[in-house]
């Protein structure tokens, strides 16, 4: 589990996160943020040469399981994504 706030790693079942102090309540984007959200990261990715395969290698990394598989595009994966990977992707 990750922090929402600040995207640090959380081990144990706690309410509050260690590192911000803030609440570990899961939060749904509502759909306009999270497209939004999902162009941002996209755009960013692009600026960076980064794609698909470099967000699976970080989604196992975070240790996140989603179904996806050869065809799956970068905006699908995103689109399944849990929030905490905007927060990590955006740095926010």
């Amino acid at each position: 589990m990750f922090c929402p706030h600040c995207g640090v790693q959380i081990r144990d079942n706690l309410s509050s996160c260690p590192r911000c102090g803030k609440d570990l309540v899961d939060k749904e984007l509502d759909n306009s943020e999270k497209l939004s959200k999902i162009a941002r990261i996209l755009g960013l990715l692009d600026e960076q040469g980064k794609g698909k395969d470099w967000m699976v290698e970080e989604m196992k990394k975070a240790k996140l399981k989603l179904d996806i598989d050869k065809n799956t595009n970068s905006y699908e994966i995103l689109k399944s994504c849990p929030m905490v990977l905007f927060h990590i992707y955006l740095g926010s």
